[in-house]
């Protein structure tokens, strides 16, 4: 299988995704071809017992791998050093096809419903072929085998989870075990070094939650059964308050230097690729039907609690993202597009630091360390752009989760002086992200009314306020105004 791996799925890299499928396949056509050679002969219960004791080797592998994890005492070999599921793990994840959360925004407003149906249906049909055999139960087994110690076999069972949960599907959320047997424990070893595996976790956590699955948002809390229970709600907001310490460590190291080396640059985009992550899965895990980590009781109050012992950090994550934010309206207005005479996107540093300052948006401070941050090309120039999409993009994402996480808390607790110094030193925040951030209210599984917090894109904006739309919109309005009257609603 190592050799396979090599030889195959890392140099020629064509058709591996499509391996599992054919042997599915495969194993369905044998069954077809067996059941007609042999109908005359046998009788119909004769021949459906037959037909399912056909060997699945896709399923015996599972099983095989499902064993391992469960009898890791009786083995000479850990189970984090499994080289075998390890290879297998990867060639399952190559069979789902999947588009990266960062890579999926743009292309999105381009396909009609009937098209993003088909991608639908066709993503579910290829996490159907695996989880229907066994491998999202595999997955947890293996992830619960690994005690919470980091390894390659538990960074590849993650991905494989991923890959398997991927657009909120139910089945699988639901899939028996799923969020009940697994002890999904963060472990000790949480740094930057391993930024890739960190947020792979987080992603799994957050995809196990998402479509407000009350069952596994439960599970973070609590997992009852066992000796010992973690609150991962808590240990999720511990973790971000602690990369928040990193971020100020970084910023205090390089505030004294004159340029931000290259290693230091890529620490830095890691952070924030992390904490990005993290509050994707932390504003999922509290959001819906699960009354236990809604932010009205002890779970808000802890939050409170410990934005508070890290105000510090909690304002540099605010200066941060505020200082990122802007970025784009620099860079795309008519007076700093002046600075760049023929239009190619790369204008010189100098000019670069004077199109900041006449544009009176930052302090010296923040021009500094803007500048610190800056790449230049073998003529000395500053691909602008380039460098707006680096920073710009990820503290967006960042500051639209604290956005919603401190809206939904002022929403929740009120009286709290403390949340509302926070708040008041996030106004800017806030503002910027007021417009993009939307509310609705439904009747969720539970029978309770959930708010919903969603982000409201750029290209929906331009599309509602076209008067049109908003012609149809108070018509509609007018309608459900004069039913509700007729009927007796809200009486």
């Amino acid at each position: 299988m190592p050799a396979f791996n090599k030889l195959w799925l890392e140099d020629e890299d064509v058709g591996q995704d499509t391996l599992i499928k054919e042997l599915t396949d495969m194993g369905e056509e044998q069954e077809q071809v067996f059941g007609k050679a042999g109908e005359e002969e046998l009788l119909a219960d004769e021949k459906d017992e037959k037909t399912q004791l056909r060997p699945d080797p896709l399923r015996q592998l599972i099983q095989c791998f499902q064993r391992a994890a469960t009898s890791e005492q009786s083995q000479t070999i850990s189970i984090a050093n499994d080289s075998l599921f390890v290879n297998f793990a990867q060639v399952m994840s190559k069979s789902v096809h999947i588009e990266d959360e960062d890579e999926g925004g743009d292309d999105e407003g381009e396909l009609d419903q009937a098209q993003k149906e088909e991608i639908s249906q066709a993503l579910r049909a290829e996490q159907a072929v695996l989880a229907d055999r066994g491998a999202a139960i595999m997955c947890l087994m293996y992830l619960s085998a690994s005690n919470g110690e980091p390894s390659e076999m538990v960074a590849e069972a993650l991905q494989l989870g991923i890959h398997l949960l991927n657009g909120g599907n139910v089945n699988i959320q639901k899939a028996e075990g799923l969020g009940m047997g697994a002890e999904l424990a963060a472990g000790d070893n949480q740094n930057l070094n391993d930024s890739e595996f960190t947020c792979s976790l987080f992603r799994f956590l957050q995809l196990t939650c998402e479509g407000h699955n009350l069952e596994f948002q439960n599970y973070l809390r609590t997992q009852p059964g066992h000796t010992t229970s973690v609150n991962l709600i808590n240990c999720t907001v511990d973790y971000l308050l602690r990369l928040q310490e990193s971020v100020m460590d970084f910023y205090w190291h390089y505030s004294s230097k004159e340029v931000i080396d290259e290693g230091g640059k890529e620490y830095f985009l890691r952070a924030i690729q992390v904490c990005s992550q993290v509050f994707n899965t932390l504003t999922e895990s509290i959001q819906g039907p699960c009354t236990g980590n809604v932010l009205n009781g002890p779970i808000g109050k802890q939050m409170v609690d410990a934005l508070v012992e890290s105000e510090q950090n909690v304002e540099m994550i605010l200066k941060f993202s505020d200082m990122f934010l802007k970025l784009k309206d620099l860079t795309t207005s008519q007076a700093f597009q002046d600075f760049d005479t023929n239009r190619d996107g790369w204008i010189s540093p100098k000019e670069f630091q004077r199109a900041m300052e006449s544009q009176k948006m930052y302090t010296v401070e923040e021009i500094t360390y803007l500048m610190m941050c800056t790449d230049v090309n073998n003529d000395g120039k500053v691909d602008y752009m380039e460098f707006t999409e680096r920073f710009h993009n990820p503290a967006r994402d960042i500051g639209f989760n604290v956005a919603v996480l401190l809206t939904n808390l002022k929403e929740h607790i009120t009286n709290d002086p403390r949340l509302e110094k926070i708040v008041e030193k996030a106004g800017s925040l806030l503002e910027y992200f007021d417009p993009y951030l939307g509310r609705i209210e439904i009747m969720g599984s539970s029978k309770r009314v959930e708010k919903i917090y969603f982000e409201i894109q750029e290209s929906w904006l331009e599309q509602w306020s076209k008067q049109q739309i908003r012609y149809f919109i108070y018509l509609s309005l007018l309608k459900i105004t004069k039913t509700g009257r007729t009927t007796g609603v809200g009486n």
